[in-house]
C-alpha cells in the first residue's frame, strides 16, 4: 500500500497552518492553482 492513512494521521497531528488536506490529486492541483492565483 501507500500508507495514505498513516500519512494523513501524521499531517493531522502536526496541524501545520500551511498544509491543506485534499482527498485526490485533482483536488491537490485545484488547491495549488487557487493558492497560486491568490498571491
Amino acid at each position: 500500500g501507500n500508507n495514505a492513512e498513516q500519512g494523513r494521521a501524521i499531517l493531522a497531528e502536526r496541524a501545520h497552518p500551511a498544509v491543506r488536506r485534499v482527498d485526490t490529486m485533482d483536488g491537490a492541483a485545484a488547491q495549488a492553482a487557487a493558492l497560486a492565483a491568490a498571491k
